[in-house]
């Protein structure tokens, strides 16, 4: 597998940085390897391979019927079914279903040994980088409403949320995906379910932190808002039970202050270091 390291991170984050910086204040006022974190967020396994010149990578789907997750993973197909090849990681699923896991082991939940060992090197290897992008947070002067479509899930996890009462709290220990627009999310709510798993949809209102990724997203039309680590939600209605939809309010991140002013520092010095030996690299390569 090819991997992102220090002598190749800073062109790569100078670059997105130079793409991005126009599309919004934010963007154009975050150091670069934050915004190369959040663009890898936003990528599926392909997409990060293509970053990185794998030679037979297909290229972007461009076509409207392509744009789907559904869309996409035909697209991939072919490039993902040969076991031989190293390929990258869909970073963003390995993180957050480790993290997802390791707290349901904290919280005395019955979790597989080996769930728990695959997710204790899942975190080992992203941990940092959830903390730094849930660091990077903006804080919205207006509360915005988010909507997230969760499909597959299975049949006791969706009857558990279609009885969640009024009041009740939620809490998402993993960064995650929302979309701005309900019809996208909903695109992930609709589709087609085993016998044995279920849908649901959550509208997620009074959003005041997270972070507008369409600037610096492979997939923009999907307009995704990403809600940071530990996030809690309180539950305000629930309509339906086969595939229900659950009304919540944000509450907000239980990310200290603290804790986030120390990830932004180890991000600042993490950006000084690529900054060191990618300028050290580029001399040996030239000498």
């Amino acid at each position: 597998t090819k991997h992102v390291d220090k002598s190749n991170a800073l062109c790569l984050s100078s670059e997105f940085k130079r793409i991005c910086a126009d599309k919004s204040a934010y963007l154009a006022d975050s150091w670069p390897l934050a915004i190369f974190c959040l663009r890898l967020y936003t990528q599926q396994d392909v997409d990060i391979d293509r970053n990185l010149l794998f030679p037979d990578v297909p290229g972007f789907p461009t076509d409207d019927d392509e744009q789907s997750p559904e869309g996409r993973d035909k697209v991939y197909a072919q490039y993902r079914s040969d076991p031989e090849k190293p390929r990258n990681p869909m970073m963003f699923q390995v993180a957050n279903w480790a993290t997802r896991r390791r707290w349901e082991k904290f919280n005395g939940s019955d979790v597989k040994s080996e769930d728990v060992r695959q997710a204790e090197d899942g975190l080992k290897k992203f941990i940092k980088w959830q903390c730094l992008i849930s660091a990077v947070r903006q804080h919205l002067d207006k509360p915005i409403t988010t909507y997230r479509g969760l499909c597959r899930l299975p049949s006791a996890m969706v009857q558990d949320l279609a009885t969640m009462r009024r009041g009740s709290l939620l809490f998402w220990p993993a960064m995650t995906s929302t979309a701005l627009d309900r019809s996208v999310a909903q695109e992930y709510a609709n589709q087609p379910a085993p016998e044995g798993t279920g849908n649901v949809l959550f509208v997620i209102s009074g959003v005041s932190e997270g972070i507008a990724l369409r600037g610096v997203s492979q997939y923009p039309r999907e307009g995704e808002f990403l809600l940071p680590l530990f996030s809690l939600l309180e539950v305000r209605d629930v309509l339906g039970t086969e595939n229900p939809e659950l009304r919540c309010k944000f509450v907000g991140s239980l990310m200290t202050e603290d804790f986030r002013q120390e990830c932004l520092l180890d991000m600042q010095h993490a950006q000084q270091v690529c900054r060191v030996d990618g300028d050290a690299t580029a001399l040996l390569a030239t000498a």
